[in-house]
């Protein structure tokens, strides 16, 4: 589990559960891997925290955001989704902030692979 600084009015954490939603294998013209494959894992290299939106925040909505999505070869997010929502605009701000994540990517016998991923954000105001 990541646990990242508290924001005003935020405590933020994120979860890298693996495996993720099998679809995503059939999206892609390369294979892509799940932890079931005995690949070794993915790790975050860099993060960025999405923000509450005032909204949000006013209306005092917390919970979790569930996505998929696919880490390249490269450590890059992409086909991200949401699996699970809390509200548009705190979905919406999950997207965006995973877009700007980077991984080192999952291998699998020392070569990078794409790795299938459900990453869950859980919002909480302070």
């Amino acid at each position: 589990m990541f646990i990242f600084k508290q924001l005003p009015c935020l405590l933020l954490f994120v979860t890298l559960l693996l495996p993720a939603n099998p679809l995503l294998q059939a999206q892609t013209d390369d294979k892509v891997y799940t932890s079931k494959d005995g690949i070794v894992l993915p790790k975050t290299t860099h993060s960025v925290e999405p923000g509450y939106t005032d909204e949000a925040q006013a209306q005092g909505i917390m919970g979790d955001v569930t996505v998929s999505l696919e880490i390249g070869k490269d450590g890059k997010p992409r086909n991200i989704k949401i699996v699970q929502g809390l509200d548009p605009g705190l979905d919406k701000n999950a997207v965006a902030a995973l877009s700007e994540w980077r991984f080192d990517p999952g291998t699998k016998d020392g070569h990078p692979v794409i790795t299938a991923a459900t990453i869950r954000i859980s919002f909480r105001l302070q």
